[in-house]
């Protein structure tokens, strides 16, 4: 964890929205609220790429309409078939949470069935892609980020610009 909170929402969400290649978000053992991971799950509906998130070991209980929202964005997103929320004790969100796994699973094997189709092969990779990763939780290390409570807007823009050079690295613009 590098200590992520709410107030570092904005920045993510932007993140998000300017990968279209992102596949991978780790988020864990920060501590998002509601009104983050609302911000965040936001910026994942229908992402192109998306196929895997962690919000698991917040520092508080993730909230019954944030478990809903992040639900929502991975009905929305039909390649996310893996959203890691943590422990999910309403029965409700549960079945919804496994309904949408098990959907965008099936979508996706359906899609690489047809590709494969298509091409007329039986290649489990249907071609080389380049795809994204962001992880943010563990990095803070390389990032340098400060850890005062006070310095969460400028350990968003540190966490904003680490990850935009790193970006710009895998692939220069």
């Amino acid at each position: 964890s590098i200590g992520l909170d709410t107030s570092n929402a904005d920045a993510l969400a932007h993140l998000i929205r300017g990968n279209a290649r992102l596949w991978a978000l780790q988020l864990e053992g920060n501590a998002l609220t509601e009104p983050g991971i609302v911000t965040i799950a936001a910026a994942m509906d229908a992402h192109p790429s998306l196929t895997e998130v962690s919000f698991a070991s917040q520092k508080a209980t993730i909230s019954t309409p944030a478990v809903s929202r992040l639900i929502d964005a991975m009905e929305a997103t039909p390649n996310l078939i893996s959203c890691n929320v943590g422990s999910l004790r309403d029965d409700t969100m549960r079945r919804r949470h496994q309904a949408a796994c098990m959907a965008n699973t099936d979508k996706m094997r359906q899609r690489r069935n047809a590709q494969r189709k298509a091409e007329g092969t039986a290649a489990s990779d249907g071609g080389a892609t380049r795809r994204r990763s962001l992880t943010v939780g563990t990095t803070q290390a390389t990032t340098g980020a400060p850890t005062s409570a006070a310095a969460a807007p400028a350990r968003g823009r540190a966490v904003s610009e680490s990850v935009s050079k790193r970006m710009e690295q895998v692939e220069p613009r």
